[in-house]
């Protein structure tokens, strides 16, 4: 074999092995790196468990000719925010197009005000829950404000909101509703209402540290001069 053949081999031979080294240096260093998939996993999927349970409230308002409007929301990042939130928006957007509709044509009948709408927030909190009780005030004429109230309960644990239903054990609802009832009694309510108030009757409801409180709309359960009642029935064991 002539030198010049052995000297085409040899550059071949030269380029082979250094094309291989190439490629083990390009795949050891790509398999090296990181996946960025899994470098953050905490800011790829924000947990719910960094919600906070320090309940904080911004106020605001709007105001048109027709309206005035002063509510709360609960600040973001606070376990139950969404689900608050977003009840609250739909009744103050609810409260505009309704002052809208009807206020003009109501000053043809010499109605000279605005409606109004005024909703504050108060949060409890237990060990394990979370609740916000909504005190709303809806002023459409007439001599009263309309005084509704609602609420929200939030399972600190699982983040998920919870209903009466859920927290007190079915073999204890009976026990609890004598209870209620009992506390109904007290109250200068509409007569009959403590005998013929059921357990799906309650829809407004916050927990304290040893006792499940129950709260009733203006009219719901008394005349509208009581104005919002409230009772309170001790867990015992009862959750």
């Amino acid at each position: 074999m002539n030198n010049k053949v052995i000297t085409i081999l040899l550059i071949i031979a030269i380029l082979l092995l250094s094309g291989g080294i190439i490629f083990l240096y390009l795949d050891l260093g790509e398999s090296s790196l990181p996946h960025e998939s899994l470098s953050n996993p905490k800011e790829e999927n924000t947990s719910e468990k960094e919600l906070s349970f320090n309940a904080s409230f911004q106020s605001l308002n709007s105001n048109n000719e027709n309206y005035e409007i002063n509510y709360q929301k609960v600040e973001e990042g606070v376990l139950g925010a969404k689900e608050v939130n977003q009840f609250i928006k739909k009744e103050v957007e609810d409260f505009k197009e309704k002052a809208n509709s009807e206020v003009t044509p109501l000053r043809e009948q010499n109605f000279n005000y605005k409606y109004t709408l005024d909703i504050e927030l108060e949060s409890y909190q237990t060990e394990d829950y979370l609740s916000y009780i909504l005190s709303i005030g809806e002023y459409t004429g007439g001599a009263n404000v309309n005084q509704v109230v609602e609420s929200f309960v939030f399972n600190k644990e699982n983040y998920k909101e919870v209903s009466l239903s859920e927290i007190i054990l079915p073999n204890k609802q009976d026990q609890f509703m004598q209870k209620v009832r009992s506390a109904l009694k007290e109250k200068d309510t509409f007569p009959g209402v403590a005998e013929s108030f059921y357990f799906s009757d309650i829809h407004c409801f916050y927990l304290t540290e040893d006792k499940i409180n129950i709260r009733f709309s203006k009219y719901e359960i008394a005349p509208g001069a009581a104005g919002i009642l409230e009772i309170s029935i001790k867990k015992d064991n009862l959750l």
